[in-house]
């Protein structure tokens, strides 16, 4: 069949290439949480991006970008909550309410728990705003051998989503969908990609967390934080024994309900204080601060953290981090 055949342009968003194939899609059944499913290069953004351009007059909707990789709604690291605005609730990427949440790194691996449990947030959270429809953009972690089919099974468990579509090549997420088949817990939508996706090199998609990065802390400025007036949480770091904190280091500012306030850039540490490159203005609503697992340099190029274990002390400052490159193996953000 003939690309010609195989796209319509969705108005209001020139160029969005849409298979034929997508008419299937169930449009009664997309209320509650609708997750898209698959695997690196197969076009969930697009298709999130249709879905909402053909729900956005019948109902309220919201949207939850969860690939902390490859982030369309907010910087990497993050995961985003965006609802439909009033005024214009057609418009893509929408300018509604919007949370987020702080999951540290560029990849689910090593960062399962927070990665769930920040979508089971948001989601939550979306749904106490009002959203009839919440379209989820998950990540491109997808292969067992790297933990993916777990990571989308406790998705399924945690969210409880009404409807899963999946997005497939050829047969590449059996292993993750065909025990869900015959349960019936929630609609499963098999769709084929687009044959107008194009596969992303490993240097675009660094280049394309440069961008995002850099766009965010256009306006930053160096803010003093008192490390005591704050409970640091480190979760990634208190195996290394203590608080890691390296210049360059990603931080997130969070509210007092884990919600994210700011990212921040650790740029000097004192005995008492550290300088954090951030667009955050004042600390007055900040309740914790949680350290990343990746640093930055001055191009906003990241690099992923590595902790050597030492001995468990309170007081430690410097956990003997070292610094290693994207990890290349990772299917959703190399």
């Amino acid at each position: 069949m003939k690309a010609a055949d195989e796209r319509r342009l969705l108005p209001g968003y020139i160029g969005l290439a849409i298979p034929r194939a997508w008419d299937r899609i169930p449009w009664d059944k997309l209320r509650g949480v609708v997750m898209v499913v698959g695997a690196v290069d197969t076009g969930k953004s697009t298709l999130i991006k249709f879905l909402w351009g053909q729900l956005a007059p019948h109902r309220r909707l919201a949207v939850v970008d969860a690939d902390v990789g490859q982030a369309t709604l907010g910087p990497p690291t993050t995961q985003t909550l965006r609802l439909a605005s009033e005024e214009v609730p057609e418009e893509f990427p929408p300018r509604g309410r919007i949370a987020r949440w702080f999951v540290g790194a560029i990849s689910p691996r090593g960062h399962m728990l927070p990665t769930v449990i920040g979508v089971h947030r948001l989601t939550s959270l979306a749904r106490r705003w009002g959203a009839e429809t919440i379209l989820v953009d998950t990540t491109g972690m997808v292969s067992p051998s790297v933990g993916g089919v777990a990571l989308k099974w406790a998705k399924f468990d945690l969210v409880q989503p009404n409807v899963v579509i999946v997005l497939q090549r050829e047969r590449e997420l059996e292993p993750l969908i065909a025990p869900w088949r015959s349960v019936q817990r929630f609609v499963l939508v098999e769709l084929p990609t687009s044959p107008l996706v194009r596969t992303r090199s490993r240097e675009e998609r660094i280049a394309w967390r440069q961008q995002r990065f850099r766009l965010y802390f256009r306006r930053a400025r160096l803010l003093s934080v008192p490390l005591q007036a704050f409970s640091l949480l480190y979760d990634r770091t208190a195996t290394a024994g203590g608080t890691v904190l390296v210049p360059g280091q990603l931080v997130g500012f969070l509210d007092r309900w884990g919600f994210l306030m700011a990212l921040g850039i650790v740029r000097r540490i004192g005995d008492q204080n550290i300088e954090v490159f951030t667009p955050l203005r004042d600390l007055g609503r900040v309740a914790a601060l949680r350290p990343g697992s990746i640093v930055l340099d001055e191009d906003y190029r990241d690099r992923r953290l590595s902790f050597r274990a030492t001995a468990p002390s309170p007081s430690t400052v410097d956990a003997s981090p070292t610094m290693s490159s994207p990890d290349a193996s990772s299917p959703s953000s190399p």
